[in-house]
């Protein structure tokens, strides 16, 4: 008996569960359980994963919910509906409403080994003063995409390395035809697509090696007169000043109702940049008119990645905790679970399976990543808006107006830091 006993306590530190631990319970069979888990729909291909996971674990049936948004996500969850869920970072909102259990070290043990795999980040990222509440699915990152239409119409080649700066406006300007053919508009093909009030802007001055703030998610202090920040700024601003291979934004607003995205998609962009997620035009209703390749951005001094990242949380109301976190261990060895993002893991990067899954040129925009990876806001607190709006006026005006853009943003710091 006392043998029983040490099994039973034994059973409890490694299952968390005590449930059924009697003399007549060792040794039988699990009882059958099911696992709800929730997901986006079309962000992942999981009836193989659902079919390998119940050969593994007969006893667990994963009955997958698939919604259509976020929204839907954490309304199942508020009505108890699930057990475990993949989301973005916004879904830490839901520990806030107790709708989230925290994951513990003795949860966690089964990732010990394969920690280290991880980009250096992610954990962190769902992590919320020291408590662990989601586990890495997948990172979403900006890449450069190239119309491969035009590049072959034009007889280019692709630039090899290094894929710098210099590179990047080459091949930029070699792709610019902003007045089309014998001034045919249904030709034009603008050089680089970009936006000077979007995102574009923050992930160059990233990519530089400059930031906007000391801490993207929790700003204490501007730091737009950093070197590398103003430098990146300069050559932003000069895609349009003095190159001319960016559109102005008043041409975009005219020709195109949908702005920069609409100009895309409808096969009028040599470059351009965009999610990770998004290529072709996953995720959306529209497919890109053009045939496209991924590229990296330029390697222009900065280290890190900027990205967006999933994961897996277990709901609070969940009665079978043990096995949504079983389930969540298996799909983190399997590089397809991360379905249109990022693996999380460097070996699922490099595993043949993904780059059979998804082809070996996207494939390799993967394995770009370098780290560590910095997260983009979840929330953009009301300081990190204010610096991301002077930021905006400083570019634009240069652009418009031709002002010194790196005095302007000296300008904006000082004013930032009197609190004006």
């Amino acid at each position: 008996m006392k043998r029983v006993i040490l099994a039973c306590v034994l059973a409890f530190l490694l299952t968390g569960m005590l449930a059924g631990c009697t003399p007549g319970a060792i040794g039988s069979r699990p009882e059958p359980v099911t696992v709800r888990f929730a997901y986006r729909a079309g962000s992942m291909q999981i009836e193989p994963l659902l079919q390998e996971f119940h050969d593994q674990y007969p006893h667990i049936t994963v009955e997958a919910i698939a919604v259509t948004s976020s929204g839907d996500l954490r309304q199942q969850v508020s009505q108890g509906q699930v057990d475990l869920l993949r989301d973005n970072r916004e879904a830490l909102a839901l520990v806030r409403q107790d709708l989230l259990r925290p994951l513990d070290e003795m949860h966690l043990a089964e990732w010990d080994r394969i920690r280290e795999d991880y980009y250096r980040g992610l954990w962190e990222s769902m992590a919320i003063g020291g408590q662990q509440w989601g586990i890495p699915a997948g990172l979403d990152t900006m890449v450069l995409y190239v119309n491969m239409d035009a590049v072959r119409a034009l007889g280019l080649t692709l630039p090899g390395e290094p894929w710098d700066a210099y590179a990047f406006l080459e091949l930029a300007n070699a792709l610019n035809d902003p007045d089309g053919l014998s001034g045919r508009l249904d030709s034009r093909m603008f050089g680089f697509c970009t936006d000077p009030e979007q995102w574009d802007l923050f992930f160059f001055i990233y990519a530089w090696g400059g930031r906007i703030v000391d801490d993207l998610n929790n700003p204490q202090l501007p730091t737009l007169d950093q070197n590398e920040t103003l430098a990146a700024a300069r050559w932003y601003t000069e895609l349009y000043t003095r190159y001319g291979v960016a559109p102005m934004p008043a041409v975009i607003r005219r020709t195109y109702a949908g702005g920069v995205g609409h100009a895309f998609i409808s096969g009028h962009c040599g470059l351009w940049m965009g999610q990770y997620s998004n290529r072709g035009g996953l995720g959306s209703p529209y497919t890109w008119a053009a045939d496209w390749e991924m590229l990296p951005l330029p390697q222009l001094g900065g280290t890190g990645t900027l990205a967006d990242v999933e994961g897996y949380y277990v709901a609070a109301s969940s009665e079978h905790p043990q096995e949504a976190l079983q389930f969540a261990r298996f799909l983190s060895d399997h590089p397809l679970a991360s379905g249109a993002l990022v693996p999380p893991r460097r070996a699922l990067a490099a595993d043949p399976a993904f780059e059979r899954a998804v082809g070996t040129q996207v494939a390799d925009r993967a394995r770009d990543v370098s780290d560590p990876i910095i997260m983009v806001p979840v929330e953009l607190s009301s300081e990190l808006m204010g610096v991301g709006e002077a930021v905006f006026v400083a570019v634009n005006r240069s652009i418009l107006e031709g002002l010194d853009v790196e005095l302007l943003l000296l300008d904006a710091q000082q004013q930032l830091q009197r609190g004006n």
